[in-house]
């Protein structure tokens, strides 16, 4: 019998071995469904969930294949990106600083194709950055492979609202092509006033939003408007009153933030060469000095 028990030992120490592998992918998946759950729950019990999405569109302008992400039903323009994975990481980003659920859907080719939970695109993230993917195939593939949740009949977004959302992006496009013009273009920057600002785009409801200047442009913000739907706000700057008036090309208030941001990480750059090259100065003309006081000196107490 006192040998008979050590036999039976590896037997036993084995089967918790075993057990123990299986817990860490049986904790991971019921992570996941309790994050999908949990979810669900927040917007069934009417708590708030933030959604967005990514959809996937050739740009009408540019023929090229484009991923667009923004908020659903917001009046903000969306975020274009070339690349998947750049989009998939703008929700991440968002999702992670926001302090209610957040669920991101996919749409291609007319309809929604699923969705997933913060935690649930964190995955995806972590096993596509490590491959090369298609962007041509990518939300088809992340569907075919069920890496994203299948759309049920208590889905959180309608084909309606994407509808919307399409409509409207295509009014973003349309809205660039607007013609601004000065009924009073002799008139020095500040005195235009909006009245004398007239923005057209035949078919299209043009709305002023307002006139800021900026330096020596004049920045137009409006919208166009097309039945209920209505474009992100743009702006076009006109330069070169009391001579030959000048309208640049269209930006998003987004792209706007950015050109700024970059004028004044210039301007920031700019100073700090030129404080280097004062210090750099600065620090050998105190060189020069010192050693010319130690010459001086030395003449000194050679004399002496």
């Amino acid at each position: 019998m006192a040998n008979e028990t050590p036999q039976q030992k590896p037997a036993a120490t084995t089967a918790q071995s075993q057990a123990q592998a299986q817990k860490p992918a049986a904790q991971q998946a019921q992570v996941q469904k309790t994050t999908t759950t949990q979810t669900a729950q927040a917007q069934t019990q009417g708590q708030t969930v933030k959604k967005f999405y990514i959809l996937e569109r050739t740009n009408p302008v540019t023929k090229k294949l484009g991923f667009y992400f923004n908020e659903i039903g917001t009046k903000n323009p969306a975020r274009g990106f070339l690349n998947f994975i750049d989009a998939l990481k703008s929700f991440i980003l968002v999702g992670r600083e926001s302090k209610v659920p957040c669920v991101l859907y996919f749409h291609r080719l007319g309809s929604y194709r699923g969705f997933v939970t913060l935690e649930q695109a964190s995955v995806i993230l972590y096993k596509i950055s490590k491959i090369k993917i298609d962007n041509t195939k990518i939300i088809a593939q992340l569907e075919a492979n069920k890496l994203i949740q299948p759309l049920t009949a208590n889905k959180y977004a309608s084909d309606t609202t994407m509808a919307v959302a399409i409509q409207e992006f295509d009014l973003d496009e349309k809205a660039k092509d607007v013609k601004i013009t000065v009924l009073s273009p002799l008139k020095k920057i500040d005195e235009i006033v909006m009245g004398d600002i007239r923005a057209e785009l035949p078919g299209f409801t043009v709305e002023i939003a307002k006139i800021l200047i900026n330096d020596d442009k004049l920045d137009v913000y409006y919208a166009i408007k097309k039945d209920a739907s209505k474009s992100s706000v743009f702006i076009k700057s006109l330069s070169g009153f009391g001579g030959k008036i000048q309208l640049s090309t269209a930006r998003s208030i987004y792209e706007d933030m950015q050109m700024k941001s970059r004028s004044d990480n210039k301007l920031s750059a700019k100073f700090e060469s030129k404080a280097w090259i004062f210090l750099s100065v600065l620090s050998v003309a105190a060189v020069i000095t010192f050693i010319l006081f130690v010459i001086i000196a030395l003449k000194v107490f050679k004399m002496k």
